[in-house]
């Protein structure tokens, strides 16, 4: 499975918690959120599942880090639950510091799970709502969600926006192979001339779709 964690981390979940028990969160809280951070660091994601999700259902301060921290451990694990998980959380913290990092963690188990055009509309929705930060990693997640809606020219004219124009990205080498792994497939598409504009429109890009062959989403001018 194809994995941008390594690329993509927001302020760690444990060191604001920690933070908040040091300024005095309730004491249940402080308890279950130390043991299950002791359960992660000695490996024990069973265990460090279980607290977490104790702490995020009892509530608090602590309530918002401990659900993070839940769904990062789905993510780093691959489950399917992680959809489920993720789509809680952004319902229940829509402005929280780790939105960013959890859109990533639902885009990438989307794609994962073969749900492309739903891997579509939450990249087009991070990509709408912060159109001046929009690093390489969302092109390439959107890259892979068109790949897995069928849209494979589009999905190769994504993969070159990184490779030609983020060349110093850390996911260009990412972006290469699968750029490589659409053109074995026939994708066929022209090299951008002009950077993406990424705060284009979502009604100018279009959603995914069958049979499509060219972009359609005119964001961009080609060679």
């Amino acid at each position: 499975m194809f994995r941008f964690r390594s690329h993509f981390r927001s302020i760690p979940a444990l060191t604001m918690a920690l933070a908040l028990v040091c300024a005095g969160a309730p004491a249940f809280a402080d308890d279950e959120f130390v043991r299950a951070g002791e359960a992660l660091a000695a490996g024990d994601t069973t265990s460090a599942l279980a607290g977490f999700d104790r702490v995020a259902r009892a509530g608090g301060e602590l309530a918002e880090a401990a659900h993070f921290e839940q769904v990062r451990l789905m993510a780093d694990q691959g489950g399917a639950q992680t959809v489920e998980e993720a789509r809680e959380f952004l319902g229940r913290y829509p402005d929280s510091v780790y939105t960013d990092t959890v859109r990533g963690f639902l885009a990438d188990a989307l794609i994962a799970a073969n749900r492309g055009a739903d891997a579509f509309a939450v990249i087009d929705t991070r990509l709408t709502d912060r159109p001046e930060d929009s690093p390489d990693i969302w092109t390439l997640r959107r890259a892979r969600a068109l790949a897995s809606a069928g849209r494979i020219h589009e999905a190769l004219a994504d993969a070159y926006l990184v490779t030609h124009e983020g060349f110093k990205s850390p996911v260009v080498a990412d972006a290469r192979k699968l750029a490589d792994e659409l053109r074995a497939k026939g994708a066929s598409a022209r090299t951008p001339t002009r950077s993406w504009a990424r705060g284009s429109p979502a009604s100018a890009r279009g959603a995914p779709s069958s049979g499509s062959t060219t972009s359609t989403r005119g964001a961009c001018s080609w060679a």
